[in-house]
C-alpha cells in the first residue's frame, strides 16, 4: 500500500498535455492548407497534395504521417493518403465540419493561452489583457456571433407543450435562430428576441419575413432588465460565460420581468464535477480565459437558479450522440 489515492482522469495526463498543443497546432497547418478538401473521396500523393496546396513536400510528408498518427488518414501505399471519417470532417464542404474550430484552436485561442498565468494570478479573463477590454464590450463591427445548430436543444424544446404559451421571450437569443425554430412550429405564438443591438442586426436581416411579422426585437442587456409580459422566457448557451455571481444577477434580471405563472427554461451543457472527457474540460477551461464563466454541473445550475427566485421544476437531457456534446434543458418557475 502505498497510501495514494486511486487513480482518476485521463489515463495519461503528464503525456496528454505534453502533446496536445503541438498536435492542435497539426490540426490548424492541415486547415489552412487545405488538405482535406484537396484529397476528398480521393488517394493521393503527397507531391500531389503538396502542389495543389502549396506546401512543401517533405513537411507536408510529416505532417500528414502525424495526422495519420492521429486517425485522421490512412497511408496506403507509402507517401499515398487518404481521409478516414475523422479526417472527412476537416472538410470545408460536409455538414459536420470541425474546420472552423481548428483555425479558432490557434488564431484566437493561442494568445488566450499564452496569457493563461494573468487569468491564474488575478481570476480575470485572459481575453481582457489581450484585447484591452471584454469580450462583450467591443465595437459593433468587431462583434462576432457563434452561429451554431443545436438539433438536439431543438429536439428537446418539441417535446415541451406550448399549447398554452403566447409569447416567449428569447434572453440573449443572438442572430435569432431558436426563437425562429419555435414560431415556426408554434403558428399561434408571438416571440420576443431580447439582444444586443449587433445580434438584432443581423436578426432582422436573416429571419424570415412571416416569423419576423410575429416577432418583436428588443435591445438591452441582461443585466440592466429584460422584456416584461412573456409567458415563457429562455436562456440558451449564454450562462456559461458567466461568473456565479454574474449569473445569479442575470437570472434574477429575468424573475423581475416575469409573471407569476411564466416559465424559464434554461439550456446549457451539463457536466459531471469528475468528468476526464477533454472536450468539457477545454470547454470549461476556455469559459474562464475568455470572460470569468465555466461549464457548470446539473447540481451547480440548479442551485444558482434557486438562489435567484426560481424552483426548478425539471430537466431533460439530449439523446446522447457520441463527439456532439449538446445542452439540458432545466424547466423554473418563480417561487
Amino acid at each position: 500500500m502505498t497510501g495514494r489515492p486511486a487513480e482518476a482522469g485521463i489515463a495519461d495526463p503528464i503525456k496528454t498535455m505534453l502533446t496536445g498543443s503541438m498536435f492542435t497546432h497539426v490540426g490548424y497547418a492541415l486547415a489552412v492548407l487545405g488538405v482535406a478538401d484537396v484529397l476528398g473521396d480521393k488517394t493521393l500523393h503527397t507531391k500531389q497534395i503538396a502542389e495543389a496546396t502549396e506546401a512543401h513536400p517533405d513537411a507536408l510528408l510529416q505532417l500528414m504521417r502525424t495526422g495519420a498518427g492521429l486517425g485522421l488518414f490512412i497511408e496506403a501505399p507509402p507517401r499515398f493518403f487518404a481521409l478516414t471519417d475523422a479526417g472527412q470532417r476537416m472538410r470545408k464542404d460536409v455538414p459536420e465540419s470541425r474546420y472552423g474550430s481548428f483555425i479558432r484552436s490557434v488564431e484566437r485561442n493561442g494568445p488566450l493561452l499564452a496569457e493563461i498565468m494573468h487569468t491564474a494570478r488575478t481570476g480575470r479573463p485572459a481575453w481582457e489583457k489581450v484585447h484591452g477590454g471584454g469580450i462583450f464590450n467591443r465595437p459593433d463591427d468587431a462583434y462576432k456571433l457563434q452561429l451554431h445548430d443545436s438539433p438536439q436543444l431543438k429536439a428537446i424544446l418539441a417535446g415541451y407543450d406550448m399549447s398554452e404559451v403566447r409569447t416567449v421571450v428569447d434572453v440573449a437569443g443572438g442572430h435569432g435562430n431558436l426563437i425562429s425554430y419555435l414560431l415556426d412550429l408554434h403558428p399561434h405564438m408571438r416571440g420576443v428576441l431580447f439582444e444586443q443591438p449587433p445580434a438584432i442586426r443581423l436578426a432582422k436581416e436573416t429571419m424570415a419575413a412571416e416569423v419576423a411579422r410575429r416577432c418583436s426585437f428588443v435591445e438591452g442587456s441582461f443585466f440592466d432588465s429584460a422584456p416584461e409580459g412573456g409567458d415563457l422566457y429562455l436562456i440558451t448557451r449564454a450562462l456559461h460565460n458567466w461568473n456565479d455571481d454574474d449569473v445569479v444577477t442575470i437570472l434574477s434580471t429575468i424573475r423581475a420581468a416575469m409573471p407569476p405563472t411564466a416559465r424559464l427554461l434554461v439550456a446549457e451543457r451539463l457536466v459531471d464535477g469528475g468528468d476526464p472527457d477533454p472536450m468539457n474540460l477545454f470547454l470549461s477551461m476556455l469559459m474562464t480565459l475568455l470572460n470569468g464563466g465555466r461549464e457548470r454541473s446539473e447540481e451547480e445550475y440548479r442551485d444558482l437558479i434557486e438562489q435567484a427566485g426560481f424552483t426548478v421544476v425539471g430537466v431533460r437531457y439530449p439523446e446522447p450522440q457520441p463527439g456532439v456534446p449538446s445542452e439540458s434543458v432545466l424547466e423554473a418557475t418563480p417561487k
